[in-house]
């Protein structure tokens, strides 16, 4: 019921002109896939807080911090989906060279995936934190620790990895948050040697009005 009208009328429609062994097969069919997710990692952290009042010295509002999770986002949650169902996983990402490059995307990733992650010295892996109203739910504020200026990445060895990966597996999905990783010359790279593209593009706070899917 919390899915807008027009997901539900298409979810509705997929049933009615198709048997559930129809779309079971397909999914089986999927685990013969081999799949290369090329798109930024995101560090998704979520604090739970309760509403205590407005503090006396200013018209803020004051929570409690009571409890807070992490989670991997971006390309690297998609392959960790696409995992569940799909033969072979690769994933190409760029993070920070911190604790979140160097440990923590390792202990949330799925084994099973291969991972070609770059790192960045001199920036940090993209976190989105989110302040969260415990009861009802209501997200109070958001915090990116993001850096603005383009990432330094080493652009020809990102395109090597595409153009070594891309021809050899089925499907090929760009996941492109407009954090800087995916760049005119590679975006001509993935066309060019992708079998089968699929594209996520997405606007947010971080890139509003400037990450179109053109």
């Amino acid at each position: 019921d919390r899915l807008p009208t027009k997901s539900r009328d298409k979810l509705n429609a997929i049933k009615n002109n198709h048997s559930k062994s129809e779309i079971i097969n397909l999914l089986n069919k999927a685990r013969k896939l081999s799949v290369l997710v090329i798109g930024e990692t995101i560090i998704d952290e979520y604090q739970y807080c309760s509403a205590i009042g407005k503090s006396s010295k200013s018209p803020t509002l004051a929570v409690n911090l009571e409890t807070s999770e992490s989670f991997i986002g971006g390309a690297l949650a998609i392959a960790n989906h696409l995992e569940d169902f799909a033969g072979k996983v690769t994933v190409t990402s760029v993070a920070g060279n911190d604790d979140y490059g160097k440990s923590f995307i390792k202990k949330q990733l799925n084994s099973k995936i291969d991972l070609h992650l770059f790192k960045n010295d001199n920036h940090r892996t993209l976190v989105k934190r989110r302040i969260i109203e415990r009861y009802f739910f209501h997200k109070l504020l958001e915090v990116y620790e993001m850096d603005f200026q383009q990432p330094n990445i080493n652009e020809e060895k990102l395109i090597d990895i595409v153009k070594s990966l891309a021809p050899v597996v089925d499907v090929v999905i760009v996941a492109d948050f407009g954090h800087g990783m995916i760049s005119d010359k590679l975006v001509k790279i993935i066309e060019k040697y992708s079998k089968f593209l699929s594209l996520n593009v997405q606007m947010n706070a971080g890139n509003m009005g400037y990450n179109t899917l053109s």
